[in-house]
């Protein structure tokens, strides 16, 4: 915990407000912040969640991103980047998981047995096959399109990265 966060927390600890130092009824009543400096916070947040960013920190943002684009940098990190990629090989990699962990909050597992009750994953009408999770006509249209993905693997990215 930083030393800042530290202070907030011996503030509030205290009954006093964390931004003005003041005693209140509020502050008292295991509040943060006292009424005046509750409504200015309040007022600062919604102003910067209707406007998002800044005007000026947004143009910043986007020269910098085209600056490192141009480089070849990260526009994450500013770290080489993955050739074809605007991002290097951790900040990829972090995205990944964050994407992940996103989707998992907001569709458990538990929402989608994923054909472990004997029916098709995909259609969720015919019963599945034998050994699988899909029924014949799902798994007939999933075997059509894999012969159409092309055969050659090495194109990837990180396999070119491997190369000395």
């Amino acid at each position: 915990m930083s030393p800042q966060a530290e202070y907030r927390r011996w503030l509030h600890s205290k009954g006093l407000c964390v931004d003005c130092k003041q005693r209140d009824a509020f502050t008292m009543n295991g509040r943060w912040r006292c009424a005046e400096c509750g409504e200015k916070y309040n007022q600062r947040t919604s102003e910067l969640r209707k406007g998002g960013r800044g005007k000026k920190e947004q143009e910043a943002a986007n020269r910098r991103n085209a600056e490192r684009r141009e480089a070849g940098l990260c526009v994450q990190c500013g770290k080489p980047a993955v050739s074809g990629k605007t991002r290097c090989l951790r900040c990829l990699e972090q995205n990944r998981r964050s994407a992940a962990r996103k989707f998992r909050r907001q569709y458990p597992e538990t929402n989608f047995p994923r054909g472990d009750n004997g029916i098709c994953y995909l259609c969720n009408k015919q019963p599945a096959l034998e050994g699988k999770k899909l029924c014949q006509s799902c798994y007939d249209l999933r075997a059509a399109q894999a012969l159409k993905l092309p055969r050659d693997r090495n194109g990837h990215f990180w396999k070119k990265l491997n190369v000395r």
